[in-house]
């Protein structure tokens, strides 16, 4: 992991392949191998990886989430939302996740579906100002302007530097 931290991928990669040369299932270093070519923004061979490690160990929840930050990147939405529900549904109160979820469904523009994942995210923190600025976006764009500015001034409130609450 240190090389990894230090950003020398290839002393990494050919550690993790030596592991996986004496333990061929070993499911870490199918992952730390898909991190590698995640960071190398090489995506197709990243998601084979992590795709083995999930077969290794379907309960294996940072395969899940590095597949899904991929699948957002690339902006296949319904496959980066199926990993990101599957962190959640071992993991509910993963504010990552259900932030993130938020932010697919109101990428995908489908604001009734945000709204429970970022209201979510508040029950657990509510401190949150970019969750709030989504928030007031949805009712706004829902003319619930009330509850919009409610939850802009929330947001400058917390971050009063916040650009985009402004």
């Amino acid at each position: 992991n240190c090389y990894l931290t230090w950003k020398k991928f290839d002393i990494a990669l050919g550690q993790y392949k030596h592991v996986l040369d004496l333990e061929p299932n070993h499911v870490k270093a199918h992952f730390q191998i898909g991190n590698i070519a995640f960071m190398q923004k090489k995506y197709d061979k990243a998601r084979s990886w992590l795709k083995q490690a999930q077969k290794l160990d379907p309960d294996f929840i940072k395969a899940y989430e590095l597949l899904g930050q991929i699948d957002f990147l690339e902006n296949k939405l319904d496959a980066a939302a199926e990993n990101w529900l599957k962190v959640v549904n071992h993991q509910p109160k993963n504010v990552r996740a259900l932030k993130i979820l938020g932010d697919i469904m109101l990428k995908k523009g489908d604001y009734d579906a945000a709204l429970p994942y970022y209201t979510e995210v508040l029950a657990l923190n509510p401190d949150n100002a970019v969750v709030h600025n989504n928030i007031a976006a949805i009712y706004a764009q829902n003319n619930n302007i009330k509850k919009a500015i409610q939850h802009y001034q929330r947001a400058i409130s917390l971050k009063p530097d916040y650009a985009d609450a402004r």
